[in-house]
């Protein structure tokens, strides 16, 4: 049951063909959804959970537990860095700040567990893209998102996103 579930997730997840559209109308290629996914279990860095991985960045792949910022950190190349973390209050408190600030702020996808934004100066420069997925997971919330302290391109953060969005919770709630 559980493999049936972690199918329809990730079916659901990498729906998103290339040349796909979103919702504001925009094409995007959705590097996931086009390339064979390995397994990357983070179960050894404590949290019993799944994530979908292209084959090519699997031999690339670097996880390690940082327990001074009490999260799990995931690496693959230049391009692929991101957190999970419980260190989270909520996707709304974190757009209410992302909106009190300087950038002006464009939110690409919003759902309720899931944005991906662009982050604009008010002159128009320096676009940013990040992401934010919110996971469920032994009766905690934990967030997966980019690594702050990088700058990635949007491809990078669409891979990434796509990577965050195929999570597969092997243990939910205990059971």
């Amino acid at each position: 049951m559980k493999h049936i579930q972690f199918l329809f997730v990730l079916a659901l997840a990498l729906s998103c063909a290339p040349g796909a559209e979103n919702e504001f109308g925009e094409e995007f290629d959705n590097e996931v959804a086009s390339t064979r996914l390995g397994e990357l279990s983070l179960a050894p860095y404590g949290m019993d959970i799944i994530l979908g991985i292209p084959e090519e960045l699997m031999s690339k792949v670097d996880v390690r537990r940082n327990e001074n910022f009490g999260r799990i950190e995931v690496s693959a190349g230049a391009s692929v860095s991101f957190f999970v973390t419980t260190d989270f209050e909520s996707l709304q408190s974190l757009k209410r700040d992302l909106e009190a600030g300087i950038f002006k702020i464009e939110y690409v996808e919003d759902r309720p567990d899931f944005i991906l934004y662009k982050a604009t100066l008010p002159d128009g420069s320096s676009p940013y893209y990040n992401f934010v997925k919110t996971v469920a997971y032994n009766g905690e919330v934990h967030v997966i998102e980019n690594n702050p302290f990088m700058e990635f391109s949007e491809d990078d953060i669409r891979l990434m996103a796509g990577i965050a969005e195929s999570v597969h919770p092997t243990v939910i709630n205990g059971d």
